[in-house]
């Protein structure tokens, strides 16, 4: 039986930046799981960018989708901007877990920047305190 699969944001943990003329939105891409590279799409301030920049995934045929383009690793894509005060970025992107054999549907992250920040985290993510993790969990 496979293992359940993990929460999105556990097996693609996200975080972004603002650096001079340019956004970067960092993936790290657990073991096992993957990213399709065409299911990426960004917004900054709700307007679409068009040129998003993405290294060159592996090649894979994905039983739901055929010969996609992924990554297994972590990834970090990268839009030009000419905005230089705060903006609210909004990355959409799908991936899979090949461990769990099930696709995600597609995520949506936003991210409030201000010029120059660095490693922020979305804001859909509430922080889960040390007593949460350690609730018991009863089995139906």
């Amino acid at each position: 039986m496979p293992p359940a699969p993990l929460a999105v944001d556990v097996a693609f943990a996200t975080e972004a930046a603002f650096e001079p003329g340019r956004f970067v939105v960092k993936f790290d891409v657990l073991p096992g799981h993957y990213l399709y590279r065409d299911r990426f799409e960004v917004l900054a301030n709700g307007e679409a960018i068009k040129k998003i920049k993405l290294p060159p995934g592996k090649i894979k045929m994905d039983p739901n989708f055929g010969r996609v383009e992924v990554y297994e690793q972590p990834v970090s894509l990268s839009a030009a901007t000419r905005l230089t005060v705060s903006t609210e970025l909004t990355v959409v992107f799908q991936g899979c877990s090949a461990l769990a054999g099930v696709c995600y549907p597609p995520a949506r992250r936003t991210f409030v920047l201000a010029a120059g920040a660095k490693n922020v985290h979305a804001r859909e993510l509430v922080p889960i305190n040390l007593k949460q993790q350690f609730m018991p969990r009863v089995s139906q």
